[in-house]
């Protein structure tokens, strides 16, 4: 089953449909699904971020919409954002928010990024495991 609103969706293996407790989209850039689990139940929050090139009020507006949502949800289960968080966190280890295997120095955005993760006591997963380098980027500046 595909829950989805504009620009952002989540698919769900039919196992799964019926666990769904409920979702909502947020705008066009943010879904959010409620799935019933054991011990816990899950809230998954769906995000496609601006990119580095967004105004910083857009950007800040997106952050403050997640931000929302985390907290209407507040103590539903455990919290997963995924998505596409357009961002580069960067290869310093900040122990328990960002793992060593990213790339470079953080970009602005990233910045923001791992400011609003330690803020909600989250962390970024996807660089805490090495990969190789072409699996930590999908898309190269021109400049």
């Amino acid at each position: 089953m595909l829950f989805k609103e504009n620009g952002v969706a989540i698919t769900l293996n039919r196992k799964v449909v019926g666990t769904v407790l409920g979702y909502k989209p947020v705008c066009a850039r943010i879904i959010s699904l409620r799935i019933q689990g054991y011990p816990v139940n899950y809230i998954i929050i769906q995000v496609y971020s601006p990119t580095s090139d967004a105004e910083d009020q857009e950007i800040r507006d997106f952050y403050d919409k997640v931000q929302q949502v985390i907290e209407t949800m507040a103590n539903g289960g455990a919290l997963f954002i995924l998505g596409d968080v357009n961002t580069k966190v960067g290869d310093k280890e900040e122990i328990g928010l960002v793992g060593k295997h990213g790339l470079g120095n953080p970009n602005q955005v990233g910045e923001r990024l791992i400011d609003f993760c330690a803020a909600n006591n989250l962390f970024t997963t996807n660089i805490f495991v090495q990969q190789p380098k072409r699996r930590l980027y999908t898309w190269i500046s021109p400049n």
